[in-house]
């Protein structure tokens, strides 16, 4: 059985730039993983690897995903996929993704 790879990225964080840029580098080797956004508000958005490979300037403009969340908070997230024990590769960035809170 193939385990679920999930990069997560974004953040609420000031560095989200950052990790949206982080993401798009992590997603063109780990070209099969799911691409889990982090909005600035805390929703989760799986985005396509077309949409976030096409974001054009990453540090200076803000990643805004057109498809409906898939999660209402990271809290959410993981109650609803922790029994598939996924992979995630945290591309986050600043205090949620560096300190270890997340």
């Amino acid at each position: 059985m193939k385990k679920e790879l999930i990069v997560l990225f974004g953040g609420t964080s000031d560095e989200r730039l950052v990790s949206v840029a982080s993401g798009q580098n992590v997603a063109r080797y780990l070209t099969r993983a799911k691409l889990w956004y982090l909005s600035n508000e805390g929703e989760i958005f799986e985005v396509s690897h077309e949409a976030l490979h096409n974001h054009q300037n990453p540090f200076t403009e803000e990643f805004l995903p057109r498809e409906e969340p898939l999660f209402s908070s990271i809290d959410d997230a993981v109650r609803k996929v922790s029994h598939q024990h996924p992979t995630v590769f945290i591309a986050l960035h600043g205090g949620e993704g560096e300190n270890g809170t997340l």
